[in-house]
């Protein structure tokens, strides 16, 4: 008997462990998914020298909370933005690099975190949304939760901002 409490406590723990952890995908990962069940895209570009890159990725991206909500919505895609790892994106071919460039609209900030709207069909939806900058947990679940809820139906932020329930206070 007490064998299968500490078993069932290992597979709890387990779950919830890996619950609370963002299941990060490669773009061509995502773009397969999608096709199968269309989701936001919610994109970290950063560089492997960047140590606000790192400091996110610790914090913001390592946090119960903010990991649930991206898994739940989104499907979370890490990005480097210096690599020339090649792969195709609406018929044409891209390395990380250009695909970051292209969605940062030239302005390589590190960190930077984009959102999009991509079909089944790898067409866009809407203009990329890119922010740039570290985020800290708080204000990334803000911007989630905006980006998920209420960017796409045209309601401002600072409106969003008033409503908003934030789960850390």
């Amino acid at each position: 008997m007490r064998a299968l409490i500490i078993l069932f406590i290992l597979i709890f723990s387990n779950t919830a462990f890996t619950q609370s952890k963002v299941e990060w995908l490669t773009f061509e990962e995502a773009l397969l998914r999608n096709k199968l069940e269309q989701k936001q895209f919610m994109i970290d570009i950063y560089t492997d020298w960047c140590t606000w890159c790192k400091k996110m990725d610790k914090t913001t991206f390592s946090d119960p909370k903010v990991a649930e909500y991206i898994n739940e919505n989104y499907y979370a895609v890490k990005l480097n933005g210096e690599s020339h790892h090649e792969f195709q994106f609406q018929g044409s071919s891209f390395t990380e690099e250009e695909l970051a460039a292209l969605l940062l609209n030239g302005n390589m900030s590190f960190p930077s975190t984009v959102f999009i709207w991509v079909k089944g069909d790898e067409n866009l939806q809407a203009n990329p949304l890119p922010v740039p900058g570290y985020q800290s947990k708080d204000k990334m679940h803000l911007i989630l939760s905006f980006m998920h809820e209420a960017a796409y139906e045209g309601v401002s932020f600072e409106d969003y901002k008033i409503e908003y329930k934030s789960p850390y206070f």
